[in-house]
């Protein structure tokens, strides 16, 4: 199974994330957070974002 390894903030609402097959993509959370539900407001503040947890 592949999991990720590591996360890197890249800009606004968006990642690099590494991958233990040794890939890598880009997750852009642009659709994700503008649908504005209750679990992705708090990632509108870009601090908090940087975070990723």
């Amino acid at each position: 199974m592949t999991i990720i390894i590591q996360a890197q903030y890249v800009q606004k609402k968006t990642l690099r994330l590494y991958f233990s097959d040794n890939s890598w993509g880009i997750m852009i959370y642009n659709p994700q957070i503008d649908r504005q539900t209750e679990l992705v407001i708090p990632l509108n503040d870009e601090s908090f974002f940087k975070q990723f947890f």
